[in-house]
């Protein structure tokens, strides 16, 4: 009887385990509902609406970011553009290299100094501009920089990251919360 008891209890734990599981799993990554960026980034106002790319960078923002337990903050320029304090801005140069891509072109978990579109100007004293914006695609990347035709870089630089493929097709940013910011996606069959 001890042994049936104990088997049951067990069972009773892995289901509500397994509940629970499943619980915070929809919370985490629920069926997204239509949403704007307002709504997924109401402190910081990084981001404004944009009718293309579903959001973009919000020009002259300052937000602040945590890596590796060390908060930094960073600044966007008349552009949107990543740079190292609200006193530089790239709009009136004409660039030699503009870099696109997500966060890892962006400069995830490092200041300004650091992001690869510094590191090249610094080094080469080559005009750069990074346009990169955190969770972006293929896609949103190409269509970003379509924004800008007065730029006329000689050099583009796209670093890609394998999950941009995914990126293309997923139609929310992504993001873990319940809210869906739409991404411009590839369409099957011009659909």
């Amino acid at each position: 009887m001890e042994v049936l008891a104990r088997t049951i209890l067990v069972l009773i734990g892995l289901l509500v385990g397994v509940l629970g599981l499943l619980f915070v799993l929809a919370i985490v990554n629920p069926m997204q509902h239509e949403g704007n960026v307002a709504q997924f980034d109401p402190k910081h106002r990084q981001f404004r609406d944009d009718p293309v790319l579903g959001h973009t960078i919000l020009e002259r923002a300052h937000g602040f970011s945590l890596s590796d337990g060390r908060l930094f903050s960073y600044y966007y320029g008349d552009l949107g553009e990543r740079i190292s304090d609200p006193s530089e801005s790239k709009n009136d140069t004409t660039p030699d290299v503009v870099i696109i891509g997500s966060s890892i072109s962006w400069g995830q978990g490092v200041k300004n100094p650091n992001t690869l579109a510094s590191v090249l100007r610094r080094d080469t004293d080559l005009k750069t501009i990074n346009l990169s914006v955190p969770g972006a695609s293929t896609l949103y990347s190409a269509l970003r920089l379509e924004k800008f035709p007065h730029l006329r870089p000689k050099v583009i630089v796209y670093v890609f990251y394998d999950d941009h493929l995914y990126r293309n097709i997923r139609e929310c940013f992504p993001a873990d919360a319940p809210l869906c910011v739409r991404l411009p996606i590839v369409e099957k069959d011009g659909q």
